[in-house]
């Protein structure tokens, strides 16, 4: 995409880079949870790299970059405001709710920014445009579902398995130090899910860090439905 550049006074071809993280460089010390870095949209303009392979179309033109570094106004944030107020839907969805943990996580900080995007009086046209293209990504993203069984009463091993990793997701909560340690499992035939949560107070499942146990009991249907 082009980007209006204020000290050159000029639009420049970048592309937009597909990763929000950087990890951690080889050699450095850090927690677990410290492995990847949350560094936002990153751009790098086209004429500092070799380009190779598939040639990519700028989705908007020079002009189009200039008149949008101007600073949006409340109808210029109005698309971005119709995005945002879709969350409450979306977190209610299967989509959100038994999809992975990281994407349920890359939805949340997508929308914490487009939040700021659209309350800042300074956010540029150019950066609302972008909100709302990096909103409806990760939305898109999100592909949780139940899954479709003969008999929710009566699995086979083999719909179990399937179960089991759609309970899984949908119950792993993140924490910095990973100081959790999940368990689903089956009972009775696979007629009873259960799952067991052990909170330790150090990134460590030693014994002796552990704090306490909490047991649930889950249903079934939840997370699988009758074809």
């Amino acid at each position: 995409m082009y980007i209006w550049v204020p000290s050159e006074k000029k639009a420049e071809l970048f592309y937009h880079i597909s990763s929000q993280y950087v990890m951690a460089p080889e050699g450095d010390v850090y927690k677990i949870g410290d492995a990847r870095k949350f560094v936002g949209d990153g751009f790098v303009k086209q004429n500092d790299v070799k380009v190779s392979g598939v040639e990519l179309k700028p989705v908007n033109t020079p002009e189009e970059a200039e008149q949008d570094s101007k600073t949006a106004t409340a109808s210029d944030k109005q698309a971005l405001q119709n995005e945002i107020d879709k969350h409450t839907d979306v977190e209610k969805s299967d989509a959100y709710r038994l999809t992975s943990r990281n994407k349920r996580e890359a939805y949340d900080t997508q929308l914490k920014l487009a939040q700021e995007v659209e309350k800042s009086n300074t956010s540029t046209i150019a950066a609302v445009k972008l909100a709302v293209w990096s909103l409806q990504q990760k939305t898109n993203d999100l592909d949780g579902a139940k899954v479709h069984v003969k008999n929710v009463k009566q699995l086979t091993e083999s719909e179990a398995l399937k179960v089991y990793h759609v309970a899984y997701n949908a119950n792993d909560v993140y924490t910095p130090q990973y100081n959790y340690l999940i368990t689903i499992r089956f009972s009775d035939h696979n007629r009873k899910l259960s799952m067991s949560v052990r909170h330790y107070s150090k990134a460590t499942q030693d014994p002796k860090y552990l704090i306490n146990t909490t047991n649930t009991e889950l249903k079934i249907s939840d997370y699988a439905t009758d074809k």
